[in-house]
């Protein structure tokens, strides 16, 4: 769409008038910087590189009738005020000055945009990036971004992959996003779905852990029903993002790529949110697979158990009452992962005693080989 009307308007102002040859872009925000490419097949132009006595030399050299579309990331030619574009400003009392931005000419183009100022703000920046994705679409694609998250939808379908990327290699990501123009708005966006502040600039290691330390503790308050004596309930999100913190992290948790990431974090911050004196005061231990620590105090409690079983009675109504924490825990990302690999043997266990145990209890009913043969 911006690639035609860009094209229509410049090639009809050359149609207009043999003496129509030159075009004058300005462009400070160097908003249409990205569709030059685009553009090149549509239209003469000579792009700014580094020299504008070059590029004036080239102007007035050029032959009759040739005609160019001059783009220039300057602030335009003002009548009163030396600028930027000094000189060329011979040129620019008989060129087209064009130095519309992206809003105005898709505004002109009767695209309706959302009517809130603040949603508008938030969009601005983004309208650069957008400009690239919209190539090849029409009208249909600017309407349909009503907000940031639509926005960023159009440019990062793949949002909790990137955020995945984020976490594994933190610095690296935030300085593809800043190339991309988008860090701002999909830092923002981050917040608003899980409620953790952005990163500083530098400080994107100790965002990532911090997100990783907000993901488990919220797994593990929610796992412990919401108990008030939580220790780290003052810095718990809002209720609003407790939900897509927990679905975020089995994600994680379960991604081929990025799983191994998470081990590392989480084994890095389990030091300073140590729980597993406060898991072994509760009436049951969560069933989160969240920080290790906690995993741990579930593990050593039904060690104690274990251990405490003084015959093959007791042995089973433990195995029979712990069956499904223990196959729970043997599902989790610890056991998953082998940090704690006995849960798996643990869940073994259970089904083979209480497999026995019902299989004994049931040979009463046959009194022959032949017939618990045919059972």
């Amino acid at each position: 769409m911006l690639i035609k009307l860009i094209a229509d308007r410049f090639n009809t102002y050359f149609e207009q008038d043999p003496d129509h040859d030159t075009v004058l872009w300005f462009d400070p925000q160097r908003e249409w910087e990205g569709l030059l490419s685009y553009l090149k097949p549509h239209l003469p132009l000579l792009i700014f590189e580094a020299s504008q006595l070059h590029l004036r030399h080239q102007l007035v050299k050029r032959a009759a009738g040739e005609r160019y579309v001059v783009y220039l990331p300057f602030q335009p030619i003002q009548s009163t005020e030396r600028g930027e574009a000094e000189y060329l400003r011979p040129l620019a009392y008989s060129a087209m000055v064009f130095d519309d931005t992206l809003e105005a000419v898709l505004r002109d183009a009767r695209v309706a945009f959302p009517e809130a100022s603040s949603t508008m703000r938030e969009l601005r920046p983004l309208l650069r990036p957008l400009a690239v994705a919209s190539v090849g679409k029409g009208k249909a694609f600017w309407e349909s971004v009503v907000n940031l998250e639509t926005a960023l939808a159009r440019l990062i379908p793949d949002f909790e992959d990137l955020l995945l990327r984020l976490l594994a290699v933190p610095g690296r990501t935030v300085v593809e996003f800043e190339a991309q123009k988008i860090a701002g708005p999909i830092l923002e966006l981050f917040q608003r779905q899980f409620g953790v502040e952005p990163p500083a600039r530098g400080e994107e290691e100790a965002w990532a852990d911090r997100f990783t330390a907000t993901l488990c503790l919220v797994d593990v308050y929610l796992a412990a029903d919401k108990p008030d004596s939580f220790p780290f309930k003052g810095v718990l999100p809002a209720p609003v993002h407790w939900d897509r913190c927990c679905n975020f992290l089995r994600k994680w948790q379960r991604d081929e790529m990025f799983k191994e990431a998470f081990a590392r974090r989480a084994k890095a911050i389990d030091g300073q949110y140590a729980l597993a004196g406060w898991v072994q005061g509760l009436p049951h231990p969560p069933e989160s697979s969240a920080f290790l620590n906690v995993e741990r105090a579930a593990w050593d409690d039904v060690r104690e158990e274990l251990d405490a079983i003084a015959d093959k009675s007791q042995a089973v109504a433990v195995c029979r009452a712990k069956k499904d924490f223990i196959r729970q825990h043997a599902g989790g990302y610890w056991a998953r992962e082998g940090s704690l690999a006995g849960w798996a043997a643990l869940a073994r266990m259970t089904e083979v005693v209480i497999g026995a145990d019902d299989a004994l209890a049931e040979l009463p009913d046959y009194l022959t080989a032949q017939a618990l043969i045919g059972r």
